[in-house]
C-alpha cells in the first residue's frame, strides 16, 4: 500500500509523491504463508505418494505410465511449458518405476532443497524521502555588496 506525501518542490506546486512505508505494507495471511512455505513441497509430496502407491511389482508395470502422468499434471500446476512438463514427467516416470524408492521421500527432499537454495524475492528499494526546507524554497541570498 502506498501512502501519499505532499511535496512542494516539484515545479513549485504541491504534487503527491508515493512513499513506501514498511509499517503500512499488508501482512500475508496464514494461507499465503503456508503456500509460500509448502507450495513447492506439494509437488514432491504428490510424486512420493504416487511412488508409494506403486509399491513392488505394480510399480514396474504401471510406474512409467502413472508416474509420467503425475509428473505431467504436477508440472502443469506450476506453469511449466511443454518442454519442462516433458522433463518432469520423464523424471517422475523413472523415479516411480525404480524399485526400493517407495520408503524414501526423495522427491520431497529435492523440492525442499530447491526451496532452501531459491533466491529470495527482490526487495523494493526504499525511496528517498525528501523533506521540504524549513524556511521555504531555497533562494540565493544576495549580500549588500552584490546589489551595488
Amino acid at each position: 500500500m502506498n501512502v501519499l506525501k505532499l511535496d512542494n518542490e516539484i515545479n513549485g506546486s504541491i504534487q503527491p509523491v508515493p512513499v513506501s512505508d514498511p509499517a503500512c505494507a499488508e501482512k500475508p495471511t496464514l494461507l499465503e504463508r503456508l503456500h509460500y512455505a509448502l507450495g513447492p513441497l506439494a509437488a514432491g509430496i504428490i510424486i512420493d505418494i504416487v511412488d508409494f502407491a506403486m509399491f513392488g511389482p505394480i510399480g514396474l508395470a504401471l510406474g512409467p505410465v502413472v508416474g509420467g502422468l503425475a509428473g505431467w499434471w504436477v508440472s502443469s500446476l506450476y506453469g511449466f511449458g511443454t518442454r519442462g512438463r516433458l522433463i518432469v514427467a520423464i523424471a517422475a516416470a523413472i523415479y516411480v518405476t525404480v524399485p526400493f524408492t517407495e520408503l524414501l521421500p526423495l522427491a520431497t527432499m529435492v523440492a525442499a532443497v530447491g526451496r532452501f537454495y531459491q533466491s529470495p524475492a527482490p526487495v523494493e528499494p526504499q525511496q528517498e524521502q525528501r523533506q521540504p526546507p524549513v524556511n521555504g524554497p531555497e533562494t540565493p541570498v544576495e549580500s549588500h555588496e552584490e546589489r551595488a
